[in-house]
């Protein structure tokens, strides 16, 4: 604006000078000749001087426009800045804040297998509502070495019997603050209502002292982000809710709050997911909460909040996938869409042997066995309840039992273990941790069911940060440990069968040696949106790999 000021007013002085010069070469024409000889010129000449002083006047009527303009936009960026100014003080006040909470140390607590005797002393914790950026940042471990000189342990390393310098004892530091309990349903009772910072007010510094330290802020931002493998581009809109291996292939499934599911390719040199998935599946019409891959590797299922389950085909060509090849073919990959369910379908399962046999539980109360060859006619061969008959009492993890293929473990929001005869649909064995009342108990829920290929051993994971491990011929709880410091949220077993993968909403993922039950590796994986971290682990059966999901 003050360019074209500058400019418009040259334009107003050169025609200034030239209505002067008019204005005397009118004037010494009147003087050489006489009156009435120099009435037609002098028609003329002021003709000629009317419009440039009508040209002059709209000039000067632009220049005051735009004048006026330029004050308004200097009142508003005055606006901005000043405050722009007030939220970087306030910045400046928290960071101070930050710096001055002291985390207090907690005393260990003894558990052992017949009962938990807590001996620590309790000591009043000022609660932070949200973890600070700066400390999360400084206190989370790096993904590279400072000099790049030392190698970042690989999975093999972390597997490996003799990697214990970071164990831990099965029974102790553990954390005694009270275990919260959420509401079951996981997408609704984890989510805030908006999520829009509130700004705060502090106290007014002069703006070179607020620009600097905000300039200092966000570069520490930048270089704690620079170079990081951990944050990788975005793989969804919304939570990651559940994923698979391919049996075969070096290819992942994930599935979304975002309605979708994609298809990753995973590079076997590098051991990293490409930056693009290769396929996209749409067809819910709302949240994705669990995903299985088929015995074969041709088709897989999904689990829905819609309460339905879908079935879908894989690509013919998964290790040299063409990413034009699936576009407009979204929905046409849908096989069949399976309904009877009333409520949320939170897990859904496929049988090791048999490929036309399904399982899915859902907050309706029930488990429902499908056979996809009876698709046309009725593909739901049974529903199942459990014993007690209380429709409160809601299934949420499957597994079958690899040590016998007619057996289905179906875990509860009770603490409950029911292990079902597919063929019969009968109940054959009931089970129940040693805190279970019966009745639906939001704290101390079982999240995730996994079972051992080779041993009659089940695992599961709490809502009480435990991790419980369950003799399958006797039906008892054998062996009880503090898993993490928040919820246990997905369990996964390694293909050796040696070691149990564990994530929770802690943010960490944590290696489990099974013989030794300590804790032999813990990683810091996914970063925690509201209450929620890490949603779903997950192991390849061939190839050493392994990958978590969350709500990040």
């Amino acid at each position: 604006l003050e360019s074209d000021k500058d400019r418009q007013n040259c334009i107003i002085t050169h025609q200034a000078r030239r209505i002067e010069m008019l204005e005397n070469a009118l004037n010494a024409e009147r003087n050489v000749k006489g009156q009435t000889t120099a009435t037609g010129e002098g028609s003329e000449l002021s003709t000629c001087l009317n419009k440039f002083t009508a040209s002059r006047t709209q000039q000067q009527q632009a220049v005051q426009g735009l004048v006026t303009e330029l004050h308004q936009v200097s009142s508003e960026l005055s606006s901005l800045l000043e405050i722009s100014t007030r939220d970087i003080a306030a910045l400046e006040n928290l960071v101070t804040e930050t710096r001055n909470i002291k985390t207090p140390k907690q005393a260990p607590v003894i558990v052992t297998n017949s009962s938990r005797k807590e001996t620590a002393t309790k000591s009043t914790v000022a609660e932070v509502e949200s973890e600070p950026i700066l400390d999360f940042l400084k206190k989370r471990p790096a993904t590279k070495s400072a000099d790049d000189s030392k190698p970042v342990p690989t999975i093999l390393d972390m597997l490996s019997p003799g990697n214990e310098t970071d164990s831990w004892g099965d029974d102790s530091d553990v954390d005694t603050k009270k275990p919260r309990a959420p509401s079951f349903d996981k997408l609704k009772g984890r989510r805030s209502a908006s999520d829009n910072s509130v700004r705060l007010q502090g106290k007014r510094e002069s703006k070179e002292k607020a620009g600097n330290e905000c300039q200092n802020v966000l570069d520490s931002l930048a270089h704690a982000l620079e170079d990081d493998d951990s944050f990788l581009d975005s793989a969804h809109f919304d939570s990651i809710r559940s994923m698979t291996f391919h049996r075969e292939h070096p290819v992942l499934l994930t599935a979304s709050d975002d309605c979708t599911l994609k298809l990753w390719k995973i590079d076997a040199a590098t051991k990293k997911v490409q930056a693009e998935s290769f396929h996209t599946y749409y067809g819910h019409k709302k949240a994705v909460l669990s995903c299985a891959m088929d015995n074969v590797g041709k088709y897989f299922y999904s689990a829905s909040l819609d309460h339905s389950v879908m079935q879908w085909s894989l690509p013919e060509e998964l290790l040299n996938p063409d990413p034009f090849k699936s576009y407009g073919k979204a929905i046409s990959n849908r096989i069949h869409t399976y309904t009877g369910h009333t409520n949320a379908v939170w897990d859904v399962c496929s049988h090791e042997t048999n490929r036309n046999l399904f399982f899915s539980a859902s907050s309706d109360g029930t488990v429902k066995i499908w056979d996809r060859k009876k698709k046309k006619t009725s593909p739901c061969l049974h529903t199942l309840s459990h014993s007690s008959g209380d429709t409160n009492i809601i299934p949420t993890s499957l597994s079958v039992v690899n040590t016998n293929k007619n057996h289905l473990l179906v875990a509860y929001n009770n603490s409950s273990i029911s292990m079902v005869d597919i063929e019969t649909c009968k109940i054959v064995q009931q089970m129940e941790t040693p805190e279970a009342s019966g009745k639906p108990d939001k704290a101390t829920q079982i999240n995730s069911i996994v079972n051992h290929a080779c041993r009659p051993l089940a695992f599961t994971g709490h809502e009480d940060r435990y991790i419980r491990y369950f003799d399958l011929r006797s039906g008892n709880c054998s062996h009880s440990m503090v898993g993490h410091l928040e919820s246990v949220s997905s369990l996964a077993v390694e293909p050796r069968d040696e070691h149990l993968l564990s994530g929770g909403h802690d943010c960490s993922l944590r290696v489990w040696d099974i013989r030794k039950k300590t804790c032999t590796q813990e990683l810091m994986a996914n970063r925690k949106k509201f209450d929620e971290s890490i949603e779903c682990v997950a192991c390849h059966p061939k190839l050493n790999l392994i990958a978590s999901s969350g709500a990040d």
